[in-house]
């Protein structure tokens, strides 16, 4: 692609065509900038680092060389394309996991949950009333028409609670035969009754956005704060 930019002179305009730099670029967990491939005027380019500026409709490039030393481009035309990158089984599950939860009907937290054999996903659930119980969402659970200052998350309360766990209704919703020796995938930390659930399922690995545990290795108190909602 060629841009144009304008030089004015005394008596004559001159047309010099911009340096065009294309980036290719992956995000890392951390939403991480990760640059794959810089072409400048189409030919590719070794980089250890690289700094845009754009100062209204002037683009800037510093680009630190493998070879070493630095060079600095002004005023460029500049294409960026963000790569697809596949996720891994883990987070594939935990991003179903997530969108799960969206069905919850709870007032105070949306949790979800996947239990998956084999790289095949046994069952689903969320946290909410059995089907065709009360419903929080439509104000008919006690503890979920309550604030947190009245009745603060992990506290207990729970006998004025309507709904079960998100990995209390995947369980329910799975055979014996295929929970044990699985894997669930949960968007919080089990609160401490789940833990015995799925250890009572025969479940053997739990994940989670911030970590993940073998089951089998686990001992007692699970955890320390009791609960997530």
């Amino acid at each position: 692609m060629n841009t144009y930019h304008t030089v004015w002179g005394d008596s004559r305009i001159e047309m010099k065509p911009k340096p065009y730099i294309y980036i290719e670029y992956t995000e890392d967990k951390d939403k991480k900038f990760n640059p794959k491939s810089i072409k400048l005027n189409g030919t590719e380019m070794l980089i250890d680092d690289i700094t845009i500026t754009n100062d209204y409709d002037v683009i800037d490039v510093e680009m630190k060389l493998s070879a070493g030393g630095v060079l600095t481009i002004r005023d460029v035309y500049l294409e960026i394309k963000k790569l697809n990158v596949r996720p891994d089984w883990d987070e594939y599950f935990l991003g179903i996991a997530k969108a799960v939860a969206v069905r919850a009907d709870c007032r105070r937290a949306q949790h979800g949950a996947v239990i998956v054999s084999g790289r095949r996903i046994v069952s689903t659930g969320y946290n909410g009333s059995p089907a065709g119980g009360l419903s929080c969402l439509a104000g008919e659970c006690p503890r979920g028409l309550q604030d947190y200052s009245d009745v603060p998350s992990l506290t207990g309360g729970y006998d004025g609670c309507v709904a079960q766990h998100a990995e209390g209704n995947a369980i329910a919703y799975a055979s014996h035969h295929d929970t044990m020796g699985a894997t669930i995938y949960v968007t919080g930390e089990p609160c401490i009754g789940c833990w015995k659930n799925i250890q009572a399922a025969g479940i053997v690995r739990v994940v989670w956005p911030d970590g993940d545990n073998d089951v089998r290795t686990m001992r007692w108190p699970y955890r320390s704060d009791g609960g997530k909602s």
